[in-house]
């Protein structure tokens, strides 16, 4: 009979043909886990040593067998032992992660988004074309969705541009302080030019949610992870 290392019900008394006064014999002793590469090898080992001892004479064990099946039993609890290896460097990685991550506190970050807060200083933003662009303007727009200022930017190559809003209207007057948007229209050859709109985010704390990454909390009130950061000022 073949033991199949990679079944825990391969593993059973029943299973191995062993009598019942070695299975009673091995319920009292202590119980073994699977999980534990350790006491899986250990389980195996004392199985097939009973079996062994316990085999028909007339037609034992082929050599074959229990080789091929200490070979399996190898290769389990060996990726057992590197899952549990790279389990402990992603908690390593993790932690340096945080510690990392602390550099972003106070800073300004440019994330995907089209919001602009403006408190009376400039408020700068990002464009992103996804080819080069002759034409681009850029519309400020208030909370009610209305028009309040125009901005001509020129020609833009392909790729991340950086833009500034003085918070002014088209004939120079300064708006209230508060939250704006901007829409971009871009275009070449008088044919449209795609963009993805940045906005400046400030960080004000940072959170560890372990497996899910960082979290970010602006000053705003949004929330971010890592990879949500295009650049950092």
């Amino acid at each position: 009979m073949a033991i199949d290392a990679l079944s825990s019900n391969a593993l059973s008394p029943a299973a191995l043909g062993v009598p019942n006064a070695v299975a009673e014999s091995r319920s009292s002793a202590t119980a073994l886990t699977d999980s534990d590469p350790k006491a899986a090898q250990d389980k195996f080992l004392k199985l097939l040593v009973t079996q062994l001892k316990n085999q028909d004479p007339l037609s034992p064990m082929d050599n074959a067998q229990v080789t091929t099946q200490i070979a399996q039993l190898n290769t389990v609890t060996g990726i057992q032992d590197l899952n549990k290896s790279m389990q402990a460097i992603g908690q390593a990685l993790g932690s340096a992660q945080v510690v990392q991550s602390t550099a972003l506190l106070g800073k300004s970050v440019l994330t995907q988004g089209n919001t602009l807060n403006f408190n009376g200083q400039p408020v700068s933003f990002g464009v992103d074309f996804a080819s080069s662009a002759d034409t681009v303007n850029v519309n400020i727009l208030n909370g009610l969705g209305q028009t309040v200022a125009t901005r001509d930017l020129g020609a833009q190559r392909a790729g991340l541009q950086s833009g500034t809003w003085d918070g002014k209207d088209d004939n120079g007057k300064t708006l209230p302080a508060g939250t704006y948007t901007f829409a971009v229209q871009a275009s070449s050859n008088a044919q449209r030019v795609n963009t993805t709109p940045f906005q400046l985010n400030v960080v004000k704390s940072l959170e560890n949610l372990g497996s899910e990454g960082i979290r970010i909390t602006t000053q705003n009130g949004g929330t971010l992870s890592l990879s949500d950061v295009k650049q950092v000022f």
